[in-house]
């Protein structure tokens, strides 16, 4: 963009200064010796020759003035320019600065979901290592106390125990069971089973 406007401006020096040799041309045409005639001859010669209307000089002036004018507008644009290219690099660093705080936030939430899924994991190896040992328990209790109290725990859970029974041990506790709750807990077991194959 500042080509454009180095371009525009030595443009309009090269046409003043066209303008300007041009009048001193005309000038000393105006005052040789060679060019002078005489009014009649000039005024014979120019009715004889055309019936165009004479040519009349714009002035100078004029045109001088419409060139600082024309300047004055390119320097005000260009001015113009740059505050908008300034204000445009201020949004470009801003929009870098963003993208740095958030890719920070990124990995921040990155090394916390790797610490969450950790713990969950470790939570995880807990609890079936608690309901290994109650599997444990229970096997060593005798199949009616075991499947009594089977009976009593949401199906969810005894499930996870039965499953984690030996399975000779397991045969005999659910056979104490009530017909119903071996259902339960063995569409259970079903579902862990699939729910585990999925994975």
């Amino acid at each position: 963009m500042k080509r454009v406007i180095t371009a525009c401006e030595i443009l309009i020096v090269l046409v003043i200064l066209l303008k300007v040799a041009a009048l001193l041309g005309m000038a000393g045409n105006f005052r040789g010796a060679e060019t002078l005639m005489t009014a009649d001859t000039s005024l014979a010669q120019t009715t004889a020759v055309s019936s165009d209307p004479p040519v009349v000089l714009e002035n100078p002036g004029q045109n001088l003035e419409r060139e600082r004018d024309l300047y004055a507008s390119l320097l005000k644009r260009q001015s113009e320019l740059e505050a908008r290219e300034a204000a445009l690099r201020e949004e470009e660093q801003r929009i870098q600065n963003l993208k740095g705080e958030l890719l920070a936030k990124i990995e921040e939430l990155r090394t916390l979901e790797n610490k969450v899924a950790k713990y969950l994991s470790s939570v995880d190896d807990e609890s079936r290592q608690r309901i290994k040992s109650l599997a444990k328990v229970y096997e060593s209790s005798p199949p009616v106390q075991a499947a009594a109290t089977l009976e009593k725990l949401d199906r969810k859970t005894a499930a996870f125990i039965v499953m984690n029974m030996k399975s000779d041990k397991a045969g005999a506790v659910m056979g104490y069971m009530t017909p119903q709750t071996a259902v339960d807990i063995t569409k259970e077991l079903t579902e862990i089973r699939l729910g585990a194959g999925r994975k």
